[in-house]
């Protein structure tokens, strides 16, 4: 009987004697892997911070060295593998991660070693040698018999004493890993060392046919006799617009909208359950569909020629590892450079042909994105290992609960002050109706929408993600006029009877991570909600109304500059700079107050907000409208395919919402009212300034 050995964990260890010289080498070696590494630990990266280096398909955990050059270490952890960094060292160059497949965690340490004498102290501090599953890999310029070294110096001593206190044990296999090519000498300094527990079920090989540009060889250590992680692949569904059949689609929607019947008793929720789905039915008809990610090249210049140049290169090695002399020696180096020489041509020739096709024409965001595919740049939606407190977040689904915990926490009453819940709760007892229904009026701010507006709201949309029917601005704009007809129909229904459907009123999130912040922590992370396109159409043409009312009856600020049509942060730039030169002139001193409201849209109070569009004179179907769409909303977050429960916001308006900015404004008009005459004011949205000039 044969045992069959199931992958589990496998890491690629190489040292790169500079991801500048030999990255491009690397990222085509990756490429035409069939099996990608879960984990590449790369040590001597010679990389300094202003310098990327990304590889696609992988989330980058780097530690540069911060003084001198050479030296640094990088993980490479593939997308879909859950990771936390532990620790990046500061006087021993190494990175310790862990990392779960399935419910395991392993820690894995990339460490490199300068040719510094190691002592036993700072190696027994290094973060995470003493978990049960450990693999410490890298160049530890440490010689020892135990792993295939002529001799035993301090530094291989020591290693191994550390092996012997942690139960750690060298998978090595006494091969070389390391080749001098103008001696011919060959050394085992990358070294494998794992805990005793996965020891005897992890296999390790050098691969000596890939030198990929280095005097190292890679390794690859596959852990096994387990159930491999499959990773998440975001079996997100979009559309391939490219390869649609626009004029079939028109006529399917139009057909299939047409059989919507709108009566006087209509539900809602129904009505759009019946406008979704005859738009979906015409769209999957016409249009195919992209599911998952796609895998393409991780550089797109790649080409035959490249392959062709490094397939040479390896023979050319193969040959001086079979005899070593001068000519071997030459003729490699030759190679070498020429695989050099070849690269930087294609990738010089592909981008000329670029830039050779663009024209006036030419959207200037194709133009970022090929210059981002140039570099091998691309967005990471994948995250990290979550840590709040004790508690840890490892799954999609635990991250995706977790992720909805700490944003509800952002809109939380919690956050209020004692005065503040006072305040409130004796301002709603003064204003018990302010949640009930409205009726309708004469106003023209409550006559149906015309087919003009919603045509002149359609054509003001930009390309962005939709919600989740998948429903975009693009499909949306290929309707025909009676089509669009039935959606303004169902839009008037809703404007009639106040009620919007329960989709509208539930944002899905998407976690974005901040620049320069920890990624294993939630409030790191800034929501941005996927909303309906059908619902922010209608918000776009309730926005125009309000908004073409408030400015008519004057009733915005005249320090308010934000949001509004002919002004912007010039206005409130030149009020200051016209003060500060007239104290100039008049030998006088300028103070001047800057602040900016913490958390104003999240925290922004609904019924205050519906409290002051009542004394305004907001009433009727607006009103209705806006009280709907505010009031109990919730919250879902999306994480690979696994979406959170809801979670209720309390405050705030609607994350990513059109009407959201319009809303806020008004709320926050009066900011000045208690403010002296003769203080000088400009406001932006939320941030504010108040100066004045005098001796």
């Amino acid at each position: 009987m044969g045992w069959l050995i199931i992958i589990m964990l496998s890491i690629l260890q190489w040292n790169a004697r500079s991801l500048c010289a030999n990255g491009q080498e690397f990222k085509g070696y990756i490429n035409e892997l069939n099996e990608k590494p879960d984990v590449i630990c790369v040590q001597e990266t010679w990389l300094k911070p202003r310098l990327d280096f990304v590889l696609k398909g992988y989330i980058s955990v780097r530690r540069d060295r911060e003084e001198g050059n050479g030296g640094g270490c990088m993980d490479f952890i593939r997308e879909g593998v859950a990771y936390r960094v532990l620790e990046k060292g500061t006087a021993i160059e190494y990175i310790s991660i862990e990392i779960w497949i399935g419910k395991k965690k392993y820690v894995i340490i990339n460490f490199y070693n300068p040719c510094k004498r190691l002592t036993l102290e700072s190696m027994e501090g290094i973060k995470g040698i003493n978990e049960d599953r450990v693999v410490w890999c890298g160049d530890f310029n440490a010689h020892s018999t135990l792993w295939g070294g002529l001799k035993t110096d301090n530094n291989g001593r020591v290693i191994e004493e550390v092996m012997e206190r942690k139960n750690l044990v060298c998978i090595n296999d006494g091969s070389y890993t390391r080749m001098d090519l103008n001696s011919g000498n060959r050394s085992a300094i990358d070294i494998t060392i794992v805990s005793n527990t996965i020891g005897a079920i992890t296999n390790w090989q050098v691969l000596k046919n890939c030198s990929v540009g280095s005097d190292h060889f890679p390794i690859i250590s596959a852990i096994g006799n387990c159930e491999r992680g499959k990773g998440n692949q975001g079996n997100i569904v979009k559309w391939k617009y490219e390869k649609a059949d626009w004029e079939n689609f028109l006529l399917i929607s139009e057909e299939r909208l047409k059989m919507i019947k709108f009566t006087e008793e209509i539900v809602i929720e129904n009505k759009y359950a019946e406008l979704v789905a005859g738009i979906q039915s015409a769209a999957n008809e016409n249009i195919p569909i992209r599911k998952g990610k796609r895998r393409g090249k991780i550089v797109p210049w790649w080409n035959e020629r490249c392959k062709i140049a490094i397939r040479k290169k390896r023979k050319a090695l193969k040959e001086l590892k079979k005899t070593h002399n001068w000519e071997n020696l030459i003729g490699y180096k030759k190679s070498q450079a020429e695989t050099r020489r070849v690269i930087r041509e294609v990738k010089k020739e592909y981008w000329r042909s670029f830039c050779e096709e663009i024209g006036k024409s030419t959207p200037v965001e194709e133009v970022w994105n090929m210059i981002k595919k140039m570099s091998g740049i691309r967005k990471e939606f994948e995250y990290p290992v979550l840590s709040v407190g004790e508690e840890l977040a490892i799954s999609d689904k635990e991250k995706a609960e977790i992720f909805r915990r700490e944003f509800s926490k952002i809109n939380s009453s919690d956050n209020l002050t004692k005065e503040s819940k006072e305040m409130r709760e004796k301002l709603m007892e003064e204003n018990l109706n302010i949640k009930e229904i409205r009726e309708g009026t004469q106003d023209v701010l409550d006559v149906p929408f015309s087919l003009t507006e919603l045509k002149r709201a359609l054509k003001s949309t930009k390309a962005s993600a939709p919600g989740e029917d998948g429903i975009s601005y693009v499909i949306l704009k290929k309707l025909s006029d009676e089509s669009l007809g039935v959606v303004l129909k169902f839009y008037n229904k809703v404007w009639e009877k106040g009620r919007i459907p329960q989709s509208w009123k539930e944002g899905l999130i998407i976690p974005i991570k901040k620049p320069g912040k920890d990624t294993s922590v939630p409030v790191n992370y800034r929501p941005i909600a996927l909303t309906s396109h059908l619902c922010k159409l209608m918000e776009k043409m309730v926005t125009e109304r309000l908004m073409y009312h408030m400015e008519k009856i004057n009733y915005f600020s005249t320090y308010q500059s934000g949001f509004r049509k002919g002004r912007g942060t010039i206005d409130s730039i030149l009020n200051l700079e016209t003060d500060i030169r007239k104290a100039f002139i008049n030998k006088e001193y300028v103070v001047a107050v800057f602040f900016d409201v913490e958390k104003a849209y999240d925290m922004l109070w609904k019924e205050g907000l519906l409290i002051k569009l009542d004394q305004i004179g907001i009433s009727g179907r607006l009103y209705n409208w806006i009280k709907e769409f505010i009031l109990e909303r919730y919250i879902k977050v999306r994480i690979g395919d696994c979406v959170s429960r809801e979670g209720k916001i309390e405050n705030g308006t609607p994350q990513g919402s059109v009407i959201s900015p319009l809303l806020f404004i008004i709320m926050i008009n009066d900011v000045f009212v208690s403010i002296d005459r003769n203080i000088n004011k400009s406001l932006f949205a939320d941030e504010g300034r108040d100066f004045r000039h005098g001796n």
